[in-house]
C-alpha cells in the first residue's frame, strides 16, 4: 500500500476547507491506496459558493490521479499536472460566435510569492502582446486567456495562437480548460513544458 497526504488551498494558498466522502477535511487528509488499488475522493457537490483552489499529493510511492468534476454542461477529467521549473506553451482558440473560450489553471509550487511572464503569440510564432501574472505562496489562478491584462489590443473575436508562461525558474504547474457554451462541452488538456533558454521567435 502507499501512504498519502492530500493538501487542498484555496487561490491564496491557505488550507481549504471542503467536506470529502462525508467528513469534513481542514486542507490536509491523509490516507491509504492498497497495493494494485485505488482509493475515492468525493465531494458531495452541495456548497452554496463554490469552492476554487489546488490538489497536491505527497505520497511514499509513486501515484497517478485524477479529478472528475462535472456541471450542466457535462463532465470533465483533469489528470495530474507535471511540476515545471521553466514554464509552459500551451494552444488558446476562442471564438466569440461560437462562445468558445480557453483558459488555464497554473500553481505556485513555490513558498514565496512568484511572478509568471505570460506571452500571446500567433500561429506563425509572433508575439501579439505580454502580461504578467502573481501568484501568492501556494496559490492558484485559473483564468480564460480573455481575462488577462495584455499590454497591447488583441482581437478575441476569433482567435488561435500560443500562449507562453515563463516561471523565472520557480517551481509550477498547470494544466488548459475550454469552454464551449453553447454546445454545453467543456474540456481539460495537458501544457507542453516551456522551452529553456527565453522567448522563442
Amino acid at each position: 500500500s502507499v501512504d498519502a497526504t492530500i493538501s487542498l488551498r484555496d487561490d491564496n494558498g491557505d488550507p481549504l476547507q471542503t467536506i470529502l466522502n462525508n467528513e469534513q477535511v481542514a486542507g490536509t487528509l491523509d490516507t491509504e491506496v492498497p497495493a494494485g488499488g485505488l482509493t475515492i475522493l468525493e465531494s458531495d457537490g452541495l456548497a452554496e459558493a463554490v469552492s476554487v483552489g489546488s490538489v497536491t499529493v505527497a505520497s511514499d510511492r509513486p501515484l497517478a490521479g485524477v479529478i472528475v468534476f462535472g456541471s450542466p454542461f457535462g463532465v470533465a477529467g483533469v489528470g495530474s499536472s507535471e511540476a515545471t521549473m521553466v514554464g509552459f506553451v500551451a494552444p488558446m482558440q476562442v471564438d466569440a460566435a461560437n462562445t468558445i473560450n480557453t483558459g488555464f489553471a497554473v500553481m505556485n509550487l513555490e513558498d514565496e510569492a512568484i511572478q509568471l511572464d505570460l506571452e500571446l503569440k500567433s500561429l506563425t510564432g509572433s508575439v501579439l502582446a505580454e502580461a504578467q501574472l502573481d501568484l501568492p505562496a501556494l496559490g492558484h489562478r485559473a483564468l480564460f486567456v480573455t481575462d488577462l491584462d495584455w499590454d497591447e489590443s488583441v482581437d478575441f473575436d476569433d482567435f488561435r495562437g500560443l500562449l507562453v508562461a515563463d516561471s523565472g525558474g520557480n517551481e509550477i504547474a498547470a494544466t488548459v480548460i475550454q469552454s464551449r457554451f453553447d454546445q454545453k462541452q467543456y474540456a481539460t488538456m495537458p501544457v507542453t513544458e516551456r522551452a529553456y533558454g527565453g522567448s522563442e521567435q
